[in-house]
Protein backbone atom coordinates (compact mmCIF):
# COMPACT_ATOMS: atom_id res chain seq x y z
CA UNK A 1 0.00 0.00 0.00
CA UNK A 2 2.69 2.22 0.74
CA UNK A 3 4.59 1.32 -2.28
CA UNK A 4 1.48 2.30 -4.36
CA UNK A 5 1.47 5.83 -2.55
CA UNK A 6 4.77 6.67 -3.33
CA UNK A 7 4.47 5.47 -7.35
CA UNK A 8 0.85 7.81 -7.04
CA UNK A 9 3.21 10.60 -5.31
CA UNK A 10 5.73 10.41 -8.22
CA UNK A 11 3.35 9.58 -11.08
CA UNK A 12 1.69 12.89 -9.70
CA UNK A 13 5.23 14.88 -9.31
CA UNK A 14 5.97 13.91 -13.55
CA UNK A 15 2.92 15.24 -14.08
CA UNK A 16 3.52 18.50 -12.05
CA UNK A 17 6.78 19.06 -13.32
CA UNK A 18 5.45 18.50 -16.97
CA UNK A 19 2.48 20.44 -16.69
CA UNK A 20 5.05 22.95 -15.07
CA UNK A 21 7.79 22.49 -18.22
CA UNK A 22 4.95 22.84 -20.59
CA UNK A 23 3.51 26.37 -19.06
CA UNK A 24 7.25 27.80 -18.90
CA UNK A 25 7.34 26.95 -22.61
CA UNK A 26 3.88 28.22 -23.44
CA UNK A 27 4.70 31.26 -21.37
CA UNK A 28 7.85 31.86 -23.11
CA UNK A 29 6.18 31.30 -26.40
CA UNK A 30 3.30 33.47 -25.76
CA UNK A 31 5.74 36.05 -24.37
CA UNK A 32 7.46 36.64 -27.46
CA UNK A 33 4.56 36.66 -29.82
CA UNK A 34 3.40 39.11 -27.19
CA UNK A 35 6.59 41.46 -27.95
CA UNK A 36 6.47 40.89 -31.59
CA UNK A 37 2.69 42.38 -31.91
CA UNK A 38 3.36 45.45 -29.37
CA UNK A 39 6.35 46.05 -32.05
CA UNK A 40 4.02 45.47 -35.29
CA UNK A 41 1.41 47.92 -33.22
CA UNK A 42 3.88 50.62 -32.66
CA UNK A 43 4.94 50.09 -36.25
CA UNK A 44 1.56 50.39 -37.54
CA UNK A 45 0.92 53.32 -35.07
CA UNK A 46 4.34 55.33 -36.64
CA UNK A 47 3.23 54.69 -39.99
CA UNK A 48 -0.89 55.76 -39.21
CA UNK A 49 0.64 59.31 -37.63
CA UNK A 50 3.36 59.34 -40.93
CA UNK A 51 0.02 58.79 -43.16
CA UNK A 52 -2.04 61.40 -41.17
CA UNK A 53 0.96 63.95 -41.46
CA UNK A 54 1.63 63.39 -45.24
CA UNK A 55 -2.86 63.71 -45.49
CA UNK A 56 -2.19 66.94 -43.92
CA UNK A 57 0.18 68.46 -45.77
CA UNK A 58 -1.75 67.24 -48.99
CA UNK A 59 -5.01 68.97 -47.78
CA UNK A 60 -2.77 71.93 -47.20
CA UNK A 61 -1.70 72.28 -50.30
CA UNK A 62 -4.99 71.42 -51.63
CA UNK A 63 -6.55 74.69 -49.16
CA UNK A 64 -3.32 77.02 -50.68
CA UNK A 65 -4.19 76.16 -54.54
CA UNK A 66 -7.69 76.59 -54.18
CA UNK A 67 -7.07 80.21 -51.93
CA UNK A 68 -4.70 81.11 -55.05
CA UNK A 69 -6.82 80.06 -57.90
CA UNK A 70 -10.36 81.95 -56.15
CA UNK A 71 -11.63 78.38 -55.71
CA UNK A 72 -12.15 78.84 -51.44
CA UNK A 73 -10.56 81.75 -50.41
CA UNK A 74 -8.74 81.81 -46.62
CA UNK A 75 -8.66 84.53 -43.97
CA UNK A 76 -5.50 86.31 -43.55
CA UNK A 77 -5.22 84.19 -40.26
CA UNK A 78 -5.89 81.08 -41.72
CA UNK A 79 -3.86 81.49 -44.87
CA UNK A 80 -0.67 82.07 -43.05
CA UNK A 81 -0.47 78.64 -41.40
CA UNK A 82 -1.69 77.07 -44.47
CA UNK A 83 0.74 79.05 -46.97
CA UNK A 84 3.91 78.36 -44.29
CA UNK A 85 2.91 74.28 -44.49
CA UNK A 86 2.51 74.30 -48.48
CA UNK A 87 5.61 76.15 -49.11
CA UNK A 88 7.98 73.89 -46.97
CA UNK A 89 7.23 72.11 -50.46
CA UNK A 90 9.93 72.61 -53.05
CA UNK A 91 7.86 72.35 -55.94
CA UNK A 92 4.77 74.54 -54.13
CA UNK A 93 7.60 77.24 -53.03
CA UNK A 94 8.31 77.44 -56.84
CA UNK A 95 4.47 77.96 -57.06
CA UNK A 96 4.07 80.22 -54.31
CA UNK A 97 6.60 82.20 -55.75
CA UNK A 98 5.62 82.60 -59.44
CA UNK A 99 2.02 83.68 -57.71
CA UNK A 100 3.58 86.08 -55.96
CA UNK A 101 5.19 87.60 -59.32
CA UNK A 102 2.24 87.27 -61.04
CA UNK A 103 0.20 89.24 -58.25
CA UNK A 104 2.69 91.90 -58.03
CA UNK A 105 2.82 92.15 -62.19
CA UNK A 106 -0.74 91.82 -63.24
CA UNK A 107 -3.06 92.33 -60.06
CA UNK A 108 -2.11 96.10 -59.99
CA UNK A 109 -5.93 97.60 -59.03
CA UNK A 110 -7.06 94.60 -57.47
CA UNK A 111 -7.82 94.51 -53.68
CA UNK A 112 -5.71 92.27 -51.45
CA UNK A 113 -9.07 90.01 -50.51
CA UNK A 114 -9.12 89.51 -54.50
CA UNK A 115 -5.19 88.22 -55.40
CA UNK A 116 -6.28 85.12 -56.93
CA UNK A 117 -5.58 83.63 -60.46
CA UNK A 118 -9.63 83.73 -60.57
CA UNK A 119 -9.78 87.80 -60.36
CA UNK A 120 -6.18 88.11 -62.30
CA UNK A 121 -7.60 87.31 -65.66
CA UNK A 122 -10.43 89.84 -65.65
CA UNK A 123 -8.55 92.37 -64.12
CA UNK A 124 -5.82 91.57 -67.06
CA UNK A 125 -8.57 92.36 -69.58
CA UNK A 126 -9.99 95.65 -68.36
CA UNK A 127 -6.43 96.69 -68.32
CA UNK A 128 -5.77 95.68 -71.51
CA UNK A 129 -8.68 97.19 -72.90
CA UNK A 130 -8.05 100.32 -71.04
CA UNK A 131 -4.42 100.63 -72.31
CA UNK A 132 -5.82 99.54 -75.96
CA UNK A 133 -7.94 102.66 -75.54
CA UNK A 134 -4.82 105.07 -74.64
CA UNK A 135 -2.88 103.81 -77.38
CA UNK A 136 -5.34 104.61 -80.12
CA UNK A 137 -6.03 108.04 -78.28
CA UNK A 138 -2.14 108.30 -78.13
CA UNK A 139 -1.75 107.11 -81.76
CA UNK A 140 -4.32 109.80 -82.90
CA UNK A 141 -2.19 112.50 -80.95
CA UNK A 142 0.78 111.22 -83.04
CA UNK A 143 -0.52 111.34 -86.51
CA UNK A 144 -2.39 114.82 -85.68
CA UNK A 145 1.66 115.79 -83.96
CA UNK A 146 3.20 114.13 -86.95
CA UNK A 147 1.41 116.26 -89.63
CA UNK A 148 1.93 119.58 -87.78
CA UNK A 149 5.62 118.77 -87.94
CA UNK A 150 5.44 117.84 -91.50
CA UNK A 151 3.94 121.47 -92.05
CA UNK A 152 6.38 123.02 -90.23
CA UNK A 153 9.01 121.16 -91.91
CA UNK A 154 7.61 122.58 -94.96
CA UNK A 155 7.53 125.91 -94.00
CA UNK A 156 11.16 125.93 -92.20
CA UNK A 157 12.45 124.36 -94.99
CA UNK A 158 11.30 127.41 -97.46
CA UNK A 159 12.40 129.49 -95.23
CA UNK A 160 15.78 127.97 -95.04
CA UNK A 161 16.11 128.37 -98.67
CA UNK A 162 15.63 132.25 -99.07
CA UNK A 163 17.89 132.31 -95.88
CA UNK A 164 20.83 130.50 -97.51
CA UNK A 165 20.14 132.10 -101.08
CA UNK A 166 20.62 136.08 -98.67
CA UNK A 167 23.27 134.20 -97.13
CA UNK A 168 25.07 133.72 -100.19
CA UNK A 169 24.36 137.30 -102.06
CA UNK A 170 25.82 138.63 -98.91
CA UNK A 171 28.95 136.55 -98.91
CA UNK A 172 29.27 137.38 -102.40
CA UNK A 173 29.14 141.11 -101.60
CA UNK A 174 31.24 141.11 -98.84
CA UNK A 175 33.88 138.87 -101.08
CA UNK A 176 33.98 141.58 -103.63
CA UNK A 177 34.26 144.16 -101.01
CA UNK A 178 36.86 142.29 -99.46
CA UNK A 179 39.17 141.56 -102.40
CA UNK A 180 38.80 145.49 -103.37
CA UNK A 181 39.64 146.48 -100.01
CA UNK A 182 42.90 143.73 -99.72
CA UNK A 183 44.22 145.48 -103.57
CA UNK A 184 43.81 148.80 -101.90
CA UNK A 185 45.61 147.83 -99.04
CA UNK A 186 48.35 146.07 -100.92
CA UNK A 187 48.88 149.06 -103.25
CA UNK A 188 49.57 151.48 -100.81
CA UNK A 189 51.59 148.89 -99.07
CA UNK A 190 53.17 148.78 -101.66
CA UNK A 191 53.78 152.34 -102.51
CA UNK A 192 54.62 152.98 -98.67
CA UNK A 193 57.88 150.17 -98.99
CA UNK A 194 58.93 152.17 -102.13
CA UNK A 195 59.61 155.26 -100.06
CA UNK A 196 60.84 153.48 -97.15
CA UNK A 197 63.25 152.25 -99.23
CA UNK A 198 63.92 155.62 -100.69
CA UNK A 199 64.33 157.05 -97.22
CA UNK A 200 67.09 154.88 -96.22
CA UNK A 201 68.54 155.18 -99.43
CA UNK A 202 68.77 158.87 -98.50
CA UNK A 203 69.99 158.31 -95.12
CA UNK A 204 72.80 155.73 -96.52
CA UNK A 205 73.76 158.73 -98.51
CA UNK A 206 74.15 161.46 -95.92
CA UNK A 207 75.56 159.23 -93.05
CA UNK A 208 78.67 158.75 -96.18
CA UNK A 209 78.31 162.51 -95.69
CA UNK A 210 78.90 162.20 -92.21
CA UNK A 211 82.06 160.31 -92.02
CA UNK A 212 83.35 162.16 -95.29
CA UNK A 213 83.49 165.58 -93.04
CA UNK A 214 84.88 164.19 -89.96
CA UNK A 215 88.60 166.33 -90.60
CA UNK A 216 86.44 169.23 -90.10
CA UNK A 217 84.70 169.36 -86.57
CA UNK A 218 82.56 172.84 -87.31
CA UNK A 219 81.04 171.16 -90.69
CA UNK A 220 80.26 168.09 -89.00
CA UNK A 221 78.16 169.68 -87.11
CA UNK A 222 76.30 171.81 -89.21
CA UNK A 223 76.19 168.65 -91.58
CA UNK A 224 74.80 166.52 -88.54
CA UNK A 225 72.26 169.29 -87.66
CA UNK A 226 71.42 169.39 -91.44
CA UNK A 227 70.91 165.35 -91.74
CA UNK A 228 68.72 165.44 -88.23
CA UNK A 229 66.50 167.91 -89.88
CA UNK A 230 66.37 165.91 -93.05
CA UNK A 231 65.51 163.03 -90.51
CA UNK A 232 63.11 164.59 -88.83
CA UNK A 233 61.26 165.86 -91.99
CA UNK A 234 61.49 162.06 -93.51
CA UNK A 235 60.08 160.39 -90.19
CA UNK A 236 57.12 163.00 -90.44
CA UNK A 237 56.28 161.51 -93.89
CA UNK A 238 56.74 158.21 -92.58
CA UNK A 239 54.09 158.91 -89.75
CA UNK A 240 51.67 160.08 -92.51
CA UNK A 241 51.64 156.77 -94.19
CA UNK A 242 50.93 155.03 -90.44
CA UNK A 243 47.32 154.46 -89.69
CA UNK A 244 46.05 156.78 -87.23
CA UNK A 245 44.78 155.88 -83.79
CA UNK A 246 40.91 155.56 -84.01
CA UNK A 247 39.21 158.79 -84.14
CA UNK A 248 35.38 157.61 -85.19
CA UNK A 249 33.45 155.09 -83.08
CA UNK A 250 32.26 151.87 -84.88
CA UNK A 251 28.74 152.10 -83.75
CA UNK A 252 26.46 153.68 -80.99
CA UNK A 253 23.80 153.00 -78.81
CA UNK A 254 20.38 153.32 -79.34
CA UNK A 255 18.67 152.66 -76.15
CA UNK A 256 19.47 150.90 -72.70
CA UNK A 257 17.61 149.36 -69.57
CA UNK A 258 19.55 150.14 -66.57
CA UNK A 259 17.60 147.57 -64.50
CA UNK A 260 17.81 144.31 -66.74
CA UNK A 261 21.93 145.80 -67.74
CA UNK A 262 21.04 145.57 -71.52
CA UNK A 263 21.55 148.07 -74.25
CA UNK A 264 21.08 148.05 -77.76
CA UNK A 265 23.94 149.08 -80.43
CA UNK A 266 22.76 150.18 -84.42
CA UNK A 267 25.05 147.10 -85.36
CA UNK A 268 23.79 143.79 -86.72
CA UNK A 269 23.93 141.10 -89.45
CA UNK A 270 24.60 143.80 -92.08
CA UNK A 271 28.18 144.77 -90.17
CA UNK A 272 29.20 140.88 -90.43
CA UNK A 273 28.44 141.42 -86.06
CA UNK A 274 29.32 138.44 -83.95
CA UNK A 275 27.53 136.89 -80.42
CA UNK A 276 30.57 137.53 -77.37
CA UNK A 277 32.16 140.98 -79.15
CA UNK A 278 33.11 143.29 -76.65
CA UNK A 279 33.07 147.17 -77.27
CA UNK A 280 34.08 150.34 -75.31
CA UNK A 281 32.06 152.88 -74.74
CA UNK A 282 32.63 156.14 -74.37
CA UNK A 283 30.73 159.70 -74.41
CA UNK A 284 28.40 160.71 -76.94
CA UNK A 285 29.94 164.08 -76.79
CA UNK A 286 33.43 163.12 -77.08
CA UNK A 287 34.97 164.01 -80.67
CA UNK A 288 37.97 161.25 -80.86
CA UNK A 289 37.64 158.69 -78.66
CA UNK A 290 41.02 157.75 -78.69
CA UNK A 291 42.04 160.00 -76.59
CA UNK A 292 38.76 160.02 -74.46
CA UNK A 293 38.69 157.60 -71.12
CA UNK A 294 35.75 154.55 -71.56
CA UNK A 295 32.59 154.77 -69.21
CA UNK A 296 32.03 151.25 -69.78
CA UNK A 297 31.91 148.16 -71.93
CA UNK A 298 29.83 145.82 -73.44
CA UNK A 299 29.21 142.08 -74.49
CA UNK A 300 27.11 141.39 -77.71
CA UNK A 301 24.48 138.88 -76.36
CA UNK A 302 21.89 138.17 -79.02
CA UNK A 303 22.22 139.98 -83.05
CA UNK A 304 18.80 140.98 -83.94
CA UNK A 305 18.57 142.41 -87.05
CA UNK A 306 20.54 143.82 -90.04
CA UNK A 307 21.66 146.94 -87.62
CA UNK A 308 20.50 145.93 -84.36
CA UNK A 309 21.78 143.47 -81.36
CA UNK A 310 21.76 143.49 -77.91
CA UNK A 311 24.20 143.36 -75.25
CA UNK A 312 24.90 143.08 -71.67
CA UNK A 313 26.89 145.80 -69.91
CA UNK A 314 30.32 144.18 -68.23
CA UNK A 315 31.04 147.24 -66.58
CA UNK A 316 30.23 150.84 -65.57
CA UNK A 317 30.24 153.35 -63.63
CA UNK A 318 26.65 154.06 -61.81
CA UNK A 319 27.67 158.08 -61.40
CA UNK A 320 28.33 158.46 -65.67
CA UNK A 321 25.92 155.44 -66.55
CA UNK A 322 25.93 154.89 -70.23
CA UNK A 323 23.32 156.79 -72.45
CA UNK A 324 21.65 156.53 -75.72
CA UNK A 325 23.53 158.15 -78.49
CA UNK A 326 26.87 156.82 -76.44
CA UNK A 327 29.72 155.28 -78.51
CA UNK A 328 30.85 152.28 -79.19
CA UNK A 329 34.57 150.90 -80.24
CA UNK A 330 36.64 147.95 -80.67
CA UNK A 331 40.14 147.82 -82.14
CA UNK A 332 39.66 144.36 -82.87
CA UNK A 333 36.68 144.36 -84.89
CA UNK A 334 35.51 145.91 -87.74
CA UNK A 335 32.56 146.13 -90.22
CA UNK A 336 32.89 143.37 -92.83
CA UNK A 337 36.89 142.56 -92.35
CA UNK A 338 39.09 140.84 -89.75
CA UNK A 339 41.49 143.02 -87.94
CA UNK A 340 44.96 141.51 -87.87
CA UNK A 341 47.26 141.82 -84.84
CA UNK A 342 50.86 141.12 -83.37
CA UNK A 343 51.85 140.15 -79.82
CA UNK A 344 54.93 140.54 -78.66
CA UNK A 345 56.08 140.32 -75.03
CA UNK A 346 54.48 138.49 -71.67
CA UNK A 347 51.02 139.49 -71.79
CA UNK A 348 50.17 139.59 -68.12
CA UNK A 349 46.55 140.72 -67.80
CA UNK A 350 46.33 140.49 -63.80
CA UNK A 351 49.54 141.30 -62.52
CA UNK A 352 50.32 137.65 -61.04
CA UNK A 353 53.75 137.52 -63.70
CA UNK A 354 52.57 134.61 -65.48
CA UNK A 355 51.27 135.22 -69.21
CA UNK A 356 47.60 135.45 -69.90
CA UNK A 357 48.54 135.05 -74.17
CA UNK A 358 45.27 132.19 -74.17
CA UNK A 359 42.97 135.52 -72.38
CA UNK A 360 44.19 137.60 -75.29
CA UNK A 361 43.53 135.49 -77.81
CA UNK A 362 40.40 134.84 -76.61
CA UNK A 363 39.60 138.43 -76.24
CA UNK A 364 40.47 139.10 -79.92
CA UNK A 365 39.06 136.06 -81.53
CA UNK A 366 35.96 136.48 -80.04
CA UNK A 367 35.59 139.74 -81.51
CA UNK A 368 36.15 138.87 -85.31
CA UNK A 369 40.00 139.75 -84.88
CA UNK A 370 42.97 137.58 -86.03
CA UNK A 371 46.68 137.05 -84.87
CA UNK A 372 49.20 137.24 -87.70
CA UNK A 373 52.36 137.04 -85.62
CA UNK A 374 54.06 136.58 -82.29
CA UNK A 375 56.57 135.92 -80.00
CA UNK A 376 56.71 133.43 -77.04
CA UNK A 377 58.30 134.01 -73.86
CA UNK A 378 60.85 131.12 -74.61
CA UNK A 379 62.13 133.64 -77.30
CA UNK A 380 60.22 131.86 -80.85
CA UNK A 381 58.29 134.15 -83.51
CA UNK A 382 55.55 132.60 -84.84
CA UNK A 383 53.99 133.83 -88.07
CA UNK A 384 55.13 137.20 -89.43
CA UNK A 385 53.86 140.92 -89.55
CA UNK A 386 52.30 141.80 -93.03
CA UNK A 387 50.76 144.78 -94.50
CA UNK A 388 47.74 143.62 -93.37
CA UNK A 389 48.70 143.97 -89.68
CA UNK A 390 47.32 146.75 -88.07
CA UNK A 391 47.70 146.94 -84.33
CA UNK A 392 51.02 145.40 -82.12
CA UNK A 393 49.75 145.20 -78.89
CA UNK A 394 53.33 145.54 -76.68
CA UNK A 395 53.55 143.10 -73.38
CA UNK A 396 56.13 143.80 -71.29
CA UNK A 397 60.09 143.00 -72.45
CA UNK A 398 61.52 140.54 -71.50
CA UNK A 399 64.79 139.96 -70.07
CA UNK A 400 66.02 136.94 -71.75
CA UNK A 401 68.62 137.77 -74.53
CA UNK A 402 66.66 135.34 -77.25
CA UNK A 403 63.45 136.71 -76.28
CA UNK A 404 64.48 140.27 -76.33
CA UNK A 405 66.18 139.54 -80.20
CA UNK A 406 62.90 138.00 -80.89
CA UNK A 407 61.16 141.17 -79.61
CA UNK A 408 63.08 143.63 -81.28
CA UNK A 409 62.53 141.68 -84.58
CA UNK A 410 59.36 141.82 -84.40
CA UNK A 411 59.08 145.25 -83.22
CA UNK A 412 61.18 146.54 -86.55
CA UNK A 413 59.18 144.88 -88.79
CA UNK A 414 55.63 146.26 -87.62
CA UNK A 415 57.25 150.15 -87.74
CA UNK A 416 58.70 149.14 -91.33
CA UNK A 417 55.12 148.45 -92.38
CA UNK A 418 53.68 151.30 -90.04
CA UNK A 419 51.88 149.00 -88.28
CA UNK A 420 50.04 151.20 -85.26
CA UNK A 421 51.40 150.45 -81.63
CA UNK A 422 49.28 149.61 -78.47
CA UNK A 423 50.07 148.90 -74.87
CA UNK A 424 48.37 146.25 -72.97
CA UNK A 425 46.34 147.58 -71.12
CA UNK A 426 45.49 150.40 -73.70
CA UNK A 427 44.39 147.36 -75.97
CA UNK A 428 42.09 145.89 -73.42
CA UNK A 429 40.61 149.15 -72.58
CA UNK A 430 39.59 149.58 -75.89
CA UNK A 431 38.25 146.29 -76.43
CA UNK A 432 36.21 146.81 -73.48
CA UNK A 433 37.67 143.79 -71.35
CA UNK A 434 37.48 143.97 -67.52
CA UNK A 435 39.54 142.81 -65.03
CA UNK A 436 38.45 140.44 -62.43
CA UNK A 437 38.50 142.02 -59.25
CA UNK A 438 41.34 140.87 -56.77
CA UNK A 439 39.59 138.98 -53.66
CA UNK A 440 41.32 139.97 -50.18
CA UNK A 441 42.56 136.94 -48.22
CA UNK A 442 40.78 136.20 -44.62
CA UNK A 443 42.41 135.19 -41.82
CA UNK A 444 46.21 134.75 -40.53
CA UNK A 445 47.65 135.87 -43.87
CA UNK A 446 45.40 139.04 -44.07
CA UNK A 447 46.54 142.43 -43.89
CA UNK A 448 45.61 145.82 -42.97
CA UNK A 449 46.90 147.50 -46.20
CA UNK A 450 44.25 145.02 -47.89
CA UNK A 451 41.45 147.03 -45.44
CA UNK A 452 41.64 150.91 -46.82
CA UNK A 453 39.24 153.53 -45.27
CA UNK A 454 36.82 154.87 -47.09
CA UNK A 455 36.13 158.46 -47.03
CA UNK A 456 32.80 159.87 -45.13
CA UNK A 457 31.22 160.68 -48.59
CA UNK A 458 32.08 157.68 -50.73
CA UNK A 459 28.66 156.27 -49.44
CA UNK A 460 25.76 157.46 -51.70
CA UNK A 461 22.42 157.02 -51.26
CA UNK A 462 19.30 157.54 -53.03
CA UNK A 463 17.43 161.52 -53.12
CA UNK A 464 14.14 159.22 -54.50
CA UNK A 465 14.20 161.24 -57.74
CA UNK A 466 14.73 158.86 -60.23
CA UNK A 467 15.90 160.08 -63.60
CA UNK A 468 14.18 158.76 -66.76
CA UNK A 469 17.41 157.16 -67.57
CA UNK A 470 16.82 154.70 -65.08
CA UNK A 471 13.54 153.60 -65.92
CA UNK A 472 12.26 150.47 -67.64
CA UNK A 473 12.57 150.88 -71.75
CA UNK A 474 11.30 148.36 -74.14
CA UNK A 475 13.92 147.60 -77.12
CA UNK A 476 13.22 149.46 -80.58
CA UNK A 477 11.22 147.22 -82.75
CA UNK A 478 13.54 145.84 -85.49
CA UNK A 479 13.32 147.61 -89.26
CA UNK A 480 12.03 145.01 -91.74
CA UNK A 481 14.88 144.33 -93.71
CA UNK A 482 15.02 146.61 -97.52
CA UNK A 483 14.72 143.79 -100.56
Amino acid sequence: MASRESQGLQIALIIFVMVTVVLAVTTFVFYRKSEELRKAVADAQGKEKAARDGLNAENFKVQYLKHVLGAERLGDAEFKPVRDSAIADPQMKVIDDQYQQNMKTYGEGLSPDKLDYANLLPNMLNALRERNVANTELNDKVNALTQEKTQLQQTENARTKEAIAGLQKAKDDLASQTKQFEDDRLKLAKEKEDQLAGYKKDLGTYTAKVESSQKNEEATKGEMKKMKDTIDKQNKKLDEFRPRSFEAADGLVTWVNQRSNTVWINLGTADSLQRQTLFSVYGQEEAAVAQSERKASIEVTRVLSEHLSEARIVSDDPGNPILPGDQIFSPAWKPGERVHFALVGLLDVDGDGHSDRELVHNVIVSSGGEVDAETTETGQVTGEVTSQTRYLVLGTPPTDRKALDAWSKLISSAEQLGVQKLQLDQFLSWAGYKRETRTVPLGQSSRSSDFKPRSADATRTSSGNVSDVFEDRKAPAAKPATP
